[in-house]
């Protein structure tokens, strides 16, 4: 925390742990480090199966490993040298590498040899050039953040970390997370390669790094299923796929032939020869991660699409953009009774940084025909796209559900198709599950790819034009939220990428509420009468997350919006129920996220309170962010009075008396909640049982009704004085006090800013 803003942020109360919370939540590496216990799977011999390191023809082989052991002689002594190890045994001790310091100086001296290692190892004994090269990044000055045009879609907690060598197509010398198509991570340490004394409580600190980048990999290269790593460790290596479902390490070999037996007994660098020789010259990038059920679009081929397609002028505009800031796009085929091909159109709407979790991301797209022409049709929709539990039931199901209610707010999209992911060339289709990938057996522990469309598209809450939108977006996901929860379905996963602005004038609210994967409901709200798959064969039984199923599913959510009582579950690994309340509190939350982030976006944003922004919303730390919980930062900093002038001047420049009071309204009764939460739980651990009955986390201030009456409040004043209320321009980000239009009033269209 920086010195500038600890005077603002002293926690006022705490609460100690208590619940069930889903580590597929996490952010940080603690939490990263439970989630990889017994998702890790050592010396599996399929690993080199899939990266078909054996197709190359062994005579080339020997010839370039006959090659490689003389010509990089002298690499590979310097590699000897530096890591310490003993040429008659072919082994180091980490500690004589003595501290981190030391381990750390000692991989950065590996790093040049390696590189020659790798660039000749490509093209030595090649007929054709290799198709893609490692490059040493560790050393690069610039951090690696998520792709430029795609910035708006993550929160801005994202990690500024690298690996060592990342592996990039021919003509990428820049290093960014979306350019490179897998990486490698080098240890100083021998013993980072060995085998954990018991594989079940224990992960080497060089596979959760692995584990770390990829789930970084992942959320910028957005439609890969899985990262490939070469881990090298001092003169050994295995090389890592990384999936939804956990890591595959291959069998340890040695980079260099040395005649001893060494700690793998595996001292013939031919592997070594054929693994970087394939991950370089052979494998396409379907092969190296990229999903097998899309098929990406060259900048030309959607320019030529949009010109002969029939759609207006503004959604043509949209879909081809300026060559400095094109974004890939991919054609997405849905089979079944829902048969539609989609193409995405420019960046991601949201992505979530979760490697063994959803792995959610949410585009916009346009329907993409093929009778009598190949064409676009219709108007922008959104899809969005995440691996679920196949022990629950379908998200896609739960949305045809709610689509059969006559009497629901209009604050849900309507389902236009939807369904778990199928793929291949031939009948049958192959269900795109982790199980599919790595050819294991399907089992009820196996993540299936599951994508629907909606009928609308949102914008982030951030984006509001003015402030009676904001708070009717507000109201409008509120009003459904509870309508849903009368139907016995908890939503169980408020975050910023699921409450959507509903711009235009056909919008039937000012916002809505997506995105139901993990929504809590009685199975019985289903229809009976459920669309079959289409390959039956891979069917996975499945429930929904009820009482009786929560043991084994457990309650999970986006640990940056998340109620504190759940966020203090982790440690206690108690089991409660997953609340309407707590939902109530992760959609103040987002409200303190969503004026913060316009505030922050906005010209002549005070340095502090940006740096408030960046510390509170982007917390990456369990421990951090239940602190800033616990001091009520999130909604506090819009009525604090502690600010000094500059920043408190900003504020009000930028948020009227009524949005300030909604917050401070929230804000109240989430305190609240947590002061009565924390004296029962006190009560409950010094009374006894016979007088400790009670209740822990349903009588509280956050309800819908209370919501409901703040926000109503609100937008009344609001709309008793226009003159008070705080526009945005969309172009410059600046404020004005006045409002012209009526804004987010789904009965009126209005004119843009």
């Amino acid at each position: 925390m920086s010195e500038d803003t600890t005077q603002y942020l002293t926690p006022t109360y705490s609460l100690g742990g208590a619940g069930n919370f889903a580590a597929q939540s996490s952010s940080n590496r603690a939490l990263l480090k439970d989630e990889l216990l017994r998702r890790v799977k050592y010396d599996d011999p399929t690993v080199f199966k899939r990266l078909r390191i054996y197709d190359e023809d062994a005579t080339i082989v020997d010839r370039c490993h006959e090659r490689y052991q003389a010509e990089q002689n002298d690499n590979l002594q310097r590699l000897l040298q530096v890591t310490g190890m003993d040429e008659s045994r072919g082994e180091n001790s980490g500690g004589a590498l003595g501290t981190k310091k030391r381990k750390r100086e000692v991989e950065q001296k590996m790093y040049e040899p390696l590189q020659s290692i790798f660039t000749y190892l490509a093209n030595v004994d090649g007929r054709e050039g290799a198709i893609r090269g490692f490059i040493e990044a560790a050393q690069v000055p610039h951090a690696w953040g998520p792709p430029t045009a795609a910035k708006d879609a993550f929160t801005p907690g994202f990690p500024r970390l690298r690996p060592d060598f990342d592996l990039v197509n021919p003509g990428s010398s820049a290093h960014y997370w979306d350019r490179c198509v897998g990486f490698a991570e080098v240890k100083a340490d021998q013993e980072e390669g060995n085998l954990p004394h018991d594989v079940n409580k224990t992960v080497k600190e060089v596979v959760l790094q692995c584990a770390d980048y990829a789930r970084i990999h992942l959320a910028c290269r957005q439609f890969w299923v899985f990262s490939v790593v070469l881990m090298i460790t001092a003169m050994d290596f295995r090389v890592a796929i990384v999936d939804h479902a956990g890591v595959l390490l291959s069998p340890r070999h040695s980079i260099i032939d040395d005649g001893g037996d060494g700690a793998a007994g595996q001292r013939d660098a031919r592997m070594f020869v054929r693994v970087v020789r394939a991950l370089t010259r052979s494998l396409s990038e379907r092969e190296l991660g990229q999903d097998p059920s899309v098929t990406p679009l060259s900048q030309k081929e959607l320019k030529e699409l949009a010109q002969r397609s029939s759609i207006p002028d503004e959604l043509r505009r949209a879909i081809v953009s300026g060559n400095d800031d094109y974004y890939p796009a991919y054609t997405i085929p849905f089979h079944g009774s829902d048969a539609r091909t989609w193409c995405t159109v420019g960046p991601p709407i949201w992505v979530s940084l979760s490697p063994f979790g959803r792995g959610t991301t949410v585009w916009r797209v346009v329907e993409l025909v093929t009778s009598p022409k190949r064409v676009f049709s219709g108007e922008m929709r959104v899809l969005k796209s995440s691996w679920r539990d196949q022990r629950q039931s379908p998200e896609a199901a739960l949305y045809r559900a709610i689509g059969t209610y006559e009497d629901c707010p209009p604050g849900v999209p309507k389902l236009l198709c939807g369904g778990d992911v199928f793929y291949g060339d031939r009948q049958p289709l192959k269900l795109l599950t982790t199980a599919q990938l790595r050819g294991d057996q399907e089992s009820s522990e196996s993540k299936v790819l599951h994508r629907l469309v909606l009928s609308i598209v949102g914008e982030g809450l951030w984006k509001y034009t003015d402030e009676l939108q904001l708070l009717r977006a507000f109201r409008a996901v509120v009003e459904v939220h509870e309508y849903l929860c009368s139907k016995g379905i908890i939503h169980g996963d408020i975050s910023a990428g699921n409450l959507l602005l509903w711009p235009g004038p056909s919008a039937k609210a000012a916002g809505f509420l997506s995105d139901f994967d993990l929504a809590h409901f009685d199975e019985s709200v289903l229809p009976h009468a459920q669309e079959e798959p289409v390959n039956m064969a891979s069917k996975v039984e499945h429930t929904s997350v009820t009482d009786d199923t929560r043991g084994h599913i457990p309650v999970t959510g986006t640990l940056q919006f998340m109620a504190l009582e759940l966020l203090g579950s982790i440690s206690s690994k108690k089991s409660i129920g997953h609340t309407a309340a707590h939902d109530l509190e992760s959609i103040s939350y987002v409200l303190g996220y969503t004026a913060l982030r316009r505030l922050a976006s906005s010209q002549g944003c005070p340095e502090l309170l940006d740096k408030y922004f960046k510390k509170v919303f982007g917390a990456m730390s369990l421990l951090d962010i239940m602190e800033w919980r616990e001091s009520g930062a999130p909604l506090v900093w819009a009525v604090k009075t502690s600010w000094d002038n500059q920043v408190q001047t900003f504020i009000a420049q930028h948020l009227s008396r009524p949005v300030l009071h909604v917050m401070r309204y929230m804000n109240e009764a989430i305190h609240d909640a947590h002061v009565r939460l924390q004296n029962a739980n006190e009560d409950d651990m010094y009374s006894s049982d016979e007088d400790s009955g009670i209740q822990t986390s349903g009588e509280t201030d956050c309800t819908h009704s209370y919501y409901l009456k703040v926000l109503d409040q609100g937008i009344k004043r609001l709309e008793k004085s226009p003159a008070s209320v705080k526009t945005f321009n969309a172009a410059t980000q600046s404020p004005s006090s006045a409002l012209s239009q009526s804004s987010g009033n789904p009965k009126k269209k209005r004119k843009a800013d």
